[in-house]
């Protein structure tokens, strides 16, 4: 038990926390990239499937070098935590990551379910706070199985979730897929943390493999993906930066004329002439008119009062 206790709060040098989410990282990578190859139609421009592994993998290691960050700061200050003081500190930290990817989610579902911004905001802080918690114990229960029996197992089980995070609930609900790319993340992270070094990774290559690391997140995150990448991005739930990276650029600037241009159709015509039927009439005088439109909006959005 005192063993347990040990690794759970960190004190147990043997574990390397930062090798085994620096795998995890790599292991996510492979993951998508294996489903991204399976998945995305073969008609697609060659450099756009290039363009989009390269996007999707900067994501994974732009989440990897932040986490890879977090620990680093930590050693750095030196800070030792009891078990259950360094549970409450993952758990605070989680409330705030998740409230911030869950909250779009769980506010359409309450609008939709409930109709009330109040119960919007409990169901909001209740559902983050239960899965910030749920993590926290989780990151610590990972650690511990990555010097077990349990180990290759949890690492079956994270990869398995990973997968299917590209298949479930397809085309919504952003945050709950980044949500459950960060439970395979933890899980892998942990189980792999315990695994024997063999030669991975070689002190002269440290170095280097940051440098790729960091610049590959560089550009995924700073340089706009092309219509057709982000295309291929949206249709993919695996790859969970993407919605908040395009909901972070869009910019609404309260005006459409660089949308719709100032033609003559564009203008206000409530001063302008009655423009006259033309002739010979188009149709008959009972005409049955079909129109055919395409719907932009939510199939439930009349459902939100926000939305009617």
């Amino acid at each position: 038990m005192s063993k347990l206790l040990s690794i759970l709060s960190f004190h147990d040098l043997n574990v390397d926390v930062s090798r085994g989410v620096i795998r995890a990282g790599c292991a996510m990578m492979l993951v998508n990239v294996c489903v991204l190859l399976l998945a995305t139609p073969a008609s697609a421009p060659v450099l756009a499937r290039l363009q989009l592994h390269l996007h999707d993998s900067g994501y994974i290691a732009a989440v990897t070098l932040l986490v890879l960050g977090g620990i680093r700061l930590r050693t750095l200050i030196g800070i030792r935590l009891k078990f259950w003081t360094s549970v409450l500190v993952l758990a605070v930290a989680w409330f705030g990551v998740l409230s911030a990817i869950l909250f779009q989610d769980l506010q359409a579902f309450t609008e939709r379910q409930l109709g009330n911004s109040g119960n919007a905001l409990a169901l909001h802080l209740a559902v983050s706070a239960a899965c910030g918690a749920s993590f926290a114990v989780l990151w610590k229960i990972a650690i511990a199985t990555g010097t077990t029996r349990v180990a290759p197992l949890a690492t079956i089980a994270a990869i398995v979730l990973a997968i299917a995070n590209h298949r479930l609930l397809p085309g919504d609900y952003p945050g709950v897929h980044a949500m459950a790319a960060l439970c395979a993340g933890l899980v892998l992270a942990g189980a792999l943390s315990g695994w024997p070094e063999r030669g991975f990774t070689p002190q002269r290559l440290r170095l280097p493999t940051t440098v790729l690391w960091a610049a590959l997140a560089v550009h995924a995150v700073v340089v706009r993906p092309s219509s057709t990448v982000s295309s291929l991005l949206a249709q993919h739930e695996g790859s969970v930066l993407a919605p908040f990276l395009d909901a972070f650029r869009a910019v609404d600037t309260g005006d459409d004329r660089h949308l719709l241009g100032e033609g003559e159709w564009f203008v206000p015509r409530g001063t302008l002439e009655s423009i006259a039927a033309t002739l010979p009439p188009i149709v008959g005088q009972s005409p049955v008119v079909i129109l055919v439109t395409i719907d932009a909006f939510r199939a439930d959005g009349d459902r939100s009062p926000t939305r009617a």
